[in-house]
C-alpha cells in the first residue's frame, strides 16, 4: 500500500472534504488517498500538498486494497431480538 505523506508547510492546511475539515497532517491515509486522488482528476492544485505522489493508478489500486481488506474481513454483525411469533393463528392486528 502506498503511504503518503504531507510536506511540513500543508501540515495545518484545512481542505474541506469527506465530511471533515481536519487539518491535512490529522487526517487518516484513506483521506490522503481520496485527496490525492482528487488532485490527479479535478484540482491539480491538491498535489503540491505531498511530499511525493504516486500515480493515480496506484493511488486506485491501494483504494481497491482497502475496500478488498473490508471485504475480506466484515464486521461481525449482532444478532437482533425477533419479535414474538402470533401462534394463535389470527392475523389480524391488535
Amino acid at each position: 500500500m502506498v503511504q503518503l505523506k504531507i510536506k511540513e508547510e500543508h501540515k495545518d492546511a484545512k481542505v474541506g472534504f469527506n465530511n471533515s475539515g481536519a487539518p491535512l497532517g490529522k487526517r487518516s491515509q484513506k483521506d490522503l488517498i481520496d485527496l490525492a486522488i482528487m488532485g490527479h482528476k479535478h484540482n491539480p492544485r491538491f498535489k503540491d500538498f505531498f511530499e511525493t505522489l504516486p500515480t493515480l493508478e496506484q493511488l486506485q489500486e491501494a483504494k481497491g486494497e482497502e475496500f478488498n481488506a473490508k471485504v475480506a474481513s466484515p464486521t461481525p454483525v449482532k444478532p437482533t431480538a425477533q419479535a414474538p411469533a402470533n401462534n394463535n393463528g389470527d392475523k389480524s392486528k391488535k
